[in-house]
């Protein structure tokens, strides 16, 4: 199953309330089913005061990166020498030697 976030708010009122929470759903993100699975999991989390709030955005939670440690790759090859530009003897377009 993969792992989902969804974001909720409830209608214009008095206390005005939004935030987001993760769940897991076999379905495809933004069907019905998926929604569905999310509107589940927000009453099961928040009971009946979530009863009036609305789902209005569902995406898929990207991968984390694997490295717990955080540490950084060393690269101990030897550095690319940058081509260098080649030097011209002549100023383009004008004749070094004069007009004849």
């Amino acid at each position: 199953m993969a792992t989902f976030i969804a974001s909720y708010r409830s209608p214009a009122g008095v206390d005005p309330v939004s935030g987001m929470f993760e769940f897991e759903s076999q379905h495809n993100a933004g069907t019905k089913q998926n929604i569905h699975d999310a509107r589940m999991v927000m009453l099961t989390a928040y009971g009946s005061q979530a009863v009036a709030w609305q789902i209005y955005h569902v995406e898929r939670k990207k991968a984390q990166d694997n490295r717990s440690d955080h540490q950084l790759e060393l690269d101990f090859r030897d550095p690319v020498e940058t081509p260098k530009r080649k030097k011209r003897s002549f100023d383009r377009g004008i004749s070094s030697k004069g007009v004849e």
